[in-house]
């Protein structure tokens, strides 16, 4: 009994901190990063501006055979749209902006617009290289559990962001060879 005097107030006390804590967190998200491609932006692009082949070179497709993805819209460019589903979660992006070889960007919206999420891609070409630069951000509001979470997002997305284009990098500077008859 003597331990629960002291257990329960404590407990109180630290979420009453943890709560006090969150009003001076941060409640706006940004998780940039980059790759050099030795390719030339318009076979980039390609790649990007068009939702259907995401699959080939985000990690998000990986490992998940419950995802089911369906696309809307154009193929490629504003407006292009794919949604997914799998057993706990559901989203949308859509391609809001599209500069040929040079950008675009899109919304994305997790779980019913629960998560809201903006993002771009750059492309900055060379003579010989382009790089590749992926932006995201998002607003978690006033929520303190949301706001305790962006301290890792930085992290959890860009793992998913370098791990993207690593794979895309690799898709484009290693071409599988195609076979012959």
């Amino acid at each position: 009994m003597k331990v629960l005097k002291i257990a329960v107030p404590a407990a109180i006390c630290l979420l009453l901190l943890l709560l006090i804590i969150s009003f001076f967190l941060p409640s706006t998200w940004s998780v940039e990063r980059s790759v050099v491609i030795n390719t030339d932006a318009d076979i980039i692009f390609t790649y990007i501006d068009n939702l259907s082949r995401w699959p080939e070179w985000t990690v998000w497709y990986e490992d998940n055979q419950n995802l089911v993805v369906t696309y809307e819209g154009p193929e490629a460019g504003i407006g292009a749209t794919s949604r997914w589903k799998d057993k706990s979660h559901e989203g949308l992006m859509k391609i809001i902006e599209s500069q040929p070889n040079e950008f675009i960007a899109y919304d994305l919206l997790f779980d019913k617009g629960a998560s809201p999420m903006h993002g771009s891609i750059a492309l900055n070409s060379t003579i010989e290289t382009t790089e590749i630069v992926w932006t995201a951000t998002g607003d978690v509001g006033i929520n303190p559990i949301s706001k305790y979470f962006i301290l890792i997002l930085n992290s959890w997305v860009g793992q998913d962001f370098e791990r993207s284009l690593t794979k895309l990098k690799a898709i484009l500077e290693n071409p599988t060879p195609k076979r012959t008859a």
